[in-house]
Order: structure tokens, then sequence, then C-alpha cells
């Protein structure tokens, strides 16, 4: 049985190409956008370079005192050892 209803208006159809040119244009607009936003944004307040985390061995680990955890307690006692 054919369907009673009818579009007037038909949906334009999108190629892959079309598709591929579209992401790519919107991509290449965000990174112009963001990099706009960085040139604008103040950074005299900011580091200059990328902070690098101190490394902790186990002696220094280990002379915070932390609390004994044997791991039998499951993930409610880990919860507790990290409180």
């Amino acid at each position: 049985m054919p369907s009673k209803r009818k579009s007037t208006s038909e949906a334009p159809t999108m190629t892959q190409d079309d598709i591929k040119k579209l992401v790519a244009n919107s991509v290449s607009a965000a990174l112009e956008a963001q990099a706009a936003n960085m040139e604008n944004t103040n950074n005299a307040t900011r580091p200059r370079e990328t902070l690098v985390v101190r490394k902790c061995t186990y002696n220094e680990f280990m002379s915070c005192q932390p609390f004994y955890f044997n791991g039998t307690e499951g993930a409610v006692g880990l919860i507790h050892w990290f409180e």
C-alpha cells in the first residue's frame, strides 16, 4: 500500500565529500577561534613553562607514615583509607 503522506519539500542529500568538507571547515573554524582566544588571554600571571611533578620514592612515602591498608577491605575500605 503506498504511503499517504507526501512531503512538500525534499531534504537535500549530502555526499561523503560534502560531509568531509563540512567537518573540515568546522574544525578549522574552531581551531582559529581557539588560537585567537589563546592570543587574547592575559598570560602575565601564568607560568611560562610546564611544572614537572616531583617524583616520590617509597622511602619518602613511608616517611609520611601512611595508615596501614592490606587490601582485604574492598572498595569501601580503600575509600576510608584515603580519607
